[in-house]
């Protein structure tokens, strides 16, 4: 049989109410009415337009906040806050589409490292 693994609840960082890493983040921002069950902050707040002319500046740009948001996982060891990015993202793909490309691009390259040295550590062992 397999091993159950009993996984701690995180509540959101919005809701330990301290000034972190996170709350400092510059996309993500103070809700201004949550809805029932949205946490008080928004983890994805930005001014992205989806626009074709602005795809490579808005994909950089995400790409700048990905870094941002790893530096804060590890800063605050929460690494749920990916969740709830993602969540928030998906609220308006279409305008946050060229800046979900960019950030996801530098998560899906810090996850392929992570795999690489992973398996490289197996090998050694």
């Amino acid at each position: 049989m397999g091993t159950i693994i009993k996984l701690k609840r995180r509540r959101s960082p919005s809701t330990t109410g301290r000034k972190n890493k996170i709350r400092q983040l510059p996309f993500v921002s103070e809700r201004k009415r949550a809805k029932r069950g949205e946490p008080p902050l928004c983890y994805w707040s930005t001014n992205f337009t989806g626009a074709d002319a602005e795809f490579q500046k808005e994909c950089e740009q995400g790409s700048a906040y990905a870094w941002l948001a790893l530096e804060a996982m590890a800063t605050e060891n929460f690494s749920p806050l990916l969740g709830w990015i993602a969540l928030d993202m998906a609220r308006d793909p279409v305008r946050n589409r060229s800046a979900i490309v960019g950030f996801m691009g530098v998560i899906a390259q810090c996850a392929l490292l992570g795999v690489k040295q992973s398996a490289r550590e197996a090998v050694q062992s």
